[in-house]
């Protein structure tokens, strides 16, 4: 090969050639760093953090207009507490009149809050719901009581 022309010391394609000169392309590859996170990883609140606050929203949101005790306004409201990811369904009062309509709501909302139902659910969502089942709970003893 030719080495006196302009492109002396270079292969065929104008790359260095194969004789160990320093193009980009010769170069040994060097290891890459480890990848840093791109956001800060924030711990899940405790349950012992979070208790207080839930237990007063529920408390707030159960006594509030005179809910306390009356089963159909519980299930007629309960999306203001209940976490948006669950797939309660809101209802008015005018789909609770009857007392096997209330049953009937009452079987579904258990089926969303019972806390052995919530297993996926962050911390909150559990105790938001072992909050709710509570309040129903003590609402549906009310309601089976009450003259029919």
């Amino acid at each position: 090969a030719n080495n006196n022309g302009p492109f002396s010391g270079q292969g065929a394609f104008g790359f260095g050639a194969n004789t160990g000169s320093s193009s980009p392309f010769n170069t040994p590859s060097q290891p890459h760093p480890p990848p840093q996170p791109t956001t800060t990883t924030t711990a899940e609140p405790t349950r012992d953090e979070l208790n207080p606050s839930i237990t007063e929203k529920i408390k707030t949101w159960t006594e509030k207009g005179g809910r306390k005790g009356n089963l159909r306004a519980l299930l007629a409201t309960m999306h203001e507490v209940i976490w948006i990811e669950s797939t309660w369904t809101p209802m008015g009062l005018h789909e609770l009149v009857t007392s096997s309509q209330v049953k009937t709501a009452y079987r579904k909302a258990n089926l969303i809050v019972h806390p052995d139902k919530v297993t996926g659910g962050t911390v909150e969502q559990k105790l938001i719901a072992q909050r709710l089942f509570e309040s129903l709970r003590e609402s549906y003893d009310i309601f089976k009581n009450e003259p029919q």
